[in-house]
């Protein structure tokens, strides 16, 4: 019987269709969160990044707090005098409040982003809070907050002020 279709065909040709049309509809119901939990991963891992950078290095030139904004080429808020993990300088924690809040924050936003090497697609928020007194010691925001996706990363650091050890917290914020 050359050239006929048997009914046995019919019925596993549209077994195989439904069946891989249930298993496509299923991985494509998968994809969006699949895909929004790895965004959201990247994220988390450059917050991690920003954090270890700015508590835990000292800065390009060391002494960055003291020099004009062009001559500064990296920032960090390691203390270079103490030399300690998670211990933060007052005097640079007050600079980058400075940069970043200039009066024209346009300017000072974007260079601390430039000094941090953050790609120009991703917001930076730090904020720097005296545990003690509850009160912010710093806080750097980008001047428009328009943010699909948020994560947050908080580190307890500490700081002397008038030779008293004094813990804080900096909370990193990394949005798109």
């Amino acid at each position: 019987m050359k050239g006929q279709l048997s009914a046995d065909f019919f019925i596993s040709l549209t077994l195989f269709i439904l069946l891989t049309s249930y298993f496509l509809v299923r991985v494509l119901d998968i994809m969006p969160s699949f895909l929004h939990e790895e965004k959201m991963q990247s994220l988390r891992g450059t917050a991690y990044a920003i954090s270890e950078l700015l508590i835990n290095d000292a800065g390009e030139p060391k002494n960055w707090q003291t020099l004009q904004l062009s001559q500064i080429k990296r920032i960090g808020l390691m203390d270079e005098e103490e030399n300690l993990t998670n211990f933060v300088s007052l005097d640079k924690i007050n600079r980058l409040n400075a940069i970043c809040n200039s009066p024209n924050n346009t300017v000072g936003y974007p260079k601390i982003k430039e000094l941090l090497g953050i790609d120009e697609n991703i917001n930076v928020s730090i904020i720097i809070k005296n545990l003690n007194t509850n009160e912010d010691i710093a806080s750097c925001w980008p001047p428009s907050l328009r943010l699909s996706r948020i994560v947050n990363i908080s580190r307890v650091v500490s700081y002397k002020e008038d030779s008293e050890l004094i813990p804080a917290e900096v909370l990193i914020m990394v949005g798109e």
